[in-house]
C-alpha cells in the first residue's frame, strides 16, 4: 500500500485469493470489516512509525490499543497479551493447528473460518465468549476443549454440520449448565457431540444439589444420556433444554416443589415408553402430577437403597434425653431414613427421613412406648 493510505474501506480486499503479502503504511489508521476476509496472506508486514497497529514480530495485524489480533496469516503465533482475536482474523487460512493462549478473552464472529485443516480446538479457561460462526466451515473439526469458564456461544459458533464428535469440558456441570447458547445451533451437542466432563463421558446428566437454574439448550439433542438427575434447589428449567433428548427414559427430580418449566424443555422425548417415569417422593407426586409442565409424566416414587446398621450401635448419654446414632456414609446419597423398633414389634414406632437440611418427614406410629 502507499505510505499516504490512511483508511481502508469494508472489504476492501475480502477473497483476494491470488493476494499473499500486505504492507500496513506508517498513517494508516482504520480499517474496515472484512478488509482482508478469507484472503491467503502469508507474510503481513506493519511499518514501524505505524502507532494504531503493529506486528510485533509475529506475522498479524494487531490493533495496539486493545491488543486485538486483528488479521494473522497461516504461520502466524498469537502472542500470549492478545486479549481478543478479530473478526474473521484466520478465516480461510487453512490452519492445520492453533495454539490460543490464556490471556484470550474473546473469540470474534468467523475468526476461523473455513480452516478445513483444523481436526481440533483447545479453548482456554480465560475465554469467555465465542461470537457466531467463529469456527464455521472448519469441516475437518472433530474434537473440542472448552475452557471453564466460558459464559457465551453465539449463533453457529462450530459450525453447523454434523463433523464434532467430542466436546471436553474444563469446567463442571454447574458451569456448564450457566453458558448461554444464542441458539440450538450454538450448542455444539445439538450435532450429537459426546460431552465429557472431568474427563467421563456424561450419560447421567445429575445436576448439582445446589444448582437453581438450567439454561436454555443446555442439553438439546443430547443422546448419549439416558437419565437426568434433578438436585432439591432447581427452580427454573428454561426453553429447550432438554429438547430431543430421545435416550432419555428416566427424570428423577429432588425438589419439593415442581420447579418452573420453559416451552419444549424436554419436548420429543419418548414419555409414552413404558420404560418412561419421572421419580419423585412419594408426598408430592400428586402436586407434580397437577403442575403444568410436569403432569405428562407417569410418576414412580423416589425408592431407596437400604444400609442396615450391622456392628453400629446406638450411643445412648442417659443423664440427657438424647439419642445419637451413627450410619454408613453413602456417596451421592440424597435422603436417609431412621427406622426404630421396640423389641418384639413388627411396625417401627417412629420414622423420619432426613437430608442435609434436617428433618423432611416424620411418622410416629401410635404404639405406646415404655
Amino acid at each position: 500500500l502507499p505510505k499516504s493510505v490512511r483508511s481502508l474501506g469494508i472489504s476492501a480486499f475480502e477473497r483476494c485469493y491470488s493476494m499473499d503479502s500486505i504492507y500496513i503504511p506508517p498513517l494508516l489508521s482504520s480499517m474496515g470489516e472484512k478488509v482482508f476476509y478469507c484472503n491467503p496472506l502469508k507474510t503481513i508486514i506493519v511499518d514501524k512509525a505505524n502507532s494504531y497497529f503493529d506486528s510485533r514480530n509475529c506475522n498479524a495485524i494487531i490493533e495496539t490499543a486493545t491488543n486485538t489480533l486483528l488479521w494473522g496469516s497461516p504461520s502466524t503465533i498469537i502472542p500470549n497479551y492478545i486479549k481478543t482475536l478479530g473478526n474473521g482474523c484466520f478465516s480461510g487460512r487453512d490452519r492445520t493447528s492453533i495454539d490460543i493462549p490464556n490471556s484470550v478473552v474473546c473469540i470474534g464472529e468467523d475468526a476461523f473460518f473455513a480452516n478445513d485443516s483444523l481436526q481440533s480446538i483447545a479453548i482456554p479457561n480465560s475465554v469467555q465468549c465465542i461470537h457466531k460462526y467463529a469456527f464455521n466451515g472448519c469441516c475437518n473439526l472433530k474434537s473440542i476443549t472448552l475452557g471453564r469458564n466460558v459464559r457465551h456461544l453465539g449463533y453457529s459458533a462450530f459450525g453447523i454440520d454434523w463433523y464434532i464428535k467430542e466436546i471436553h469440558y474444563l469446567g463442571t456441570m454447574d458451569d456448564w449448565c450457566h453458558i448461554q447458547f444464542d441458539s440450538e445451533d450454538a450448542n455444539p451437542l445439538m450435532f450429537q457431540a459426546e460431552l465429557y466432563i472431568d474427563n467421563k463421558l456424561v450419560t447421567d446428566i445429575r445436576l448439582p444439589r445446589d444448582l437453581k437454574r438450567v439454561n436454555k439448550y443446555a442439553f438439546y439433542n443430547y443422546n448419549s444420556a439416558t437419565c437426568i438427575t434433578l438436585g432439591d434447589s432447581i427452580q427454573y428449567i428454561s426453553d429447550s433444554a432438554f429438547c430431543n433428548c430421545y435416550n432419555i427414559h428416566s427424570i428423577k427430580s429432588y425438589s419439593l416443589l415442581p420447579p418452573f418449566v420453559g416451552t419444549d424443555a424436554f419436548a420429543n422425548m419418548d414419555t409414552a415408553s413404558y420404560e418412561f417415569y419421572a421419580y419423585v417422593y412419594p408426598f408430592v407426586i400428586p402436586i407434580y402430577e397437577q403442575t403444568e409442565g410436569w403432569n405428562h409424566f407417569r410418576y414412580l416414587p423416589i425408592s431407596a437403597d437400604t444400609v442396615p446398621m450391622e456392628g453400629q450401635q446406638p450411643i445412648v448419654e442417659p443423664t440427657r434425653t438424647t439419642v445419637t446414632f451413627t450410619w454408613p456414609y453413602i456417596e451421592d446419597a440424597w435422603c436417609y431414613r431412621i427406622e426404630i423398633y421396640y423389641p418384639g414389634q413388627r411396625l417401627p414406632f417412629l420414622t423420619a427421613d432426613f437430608d442435609f437440611q434436617g428433618c423432611i418427614n416424620r411418622a410416629p406410629s401410635t404404639s405406646t412406648v415404655p
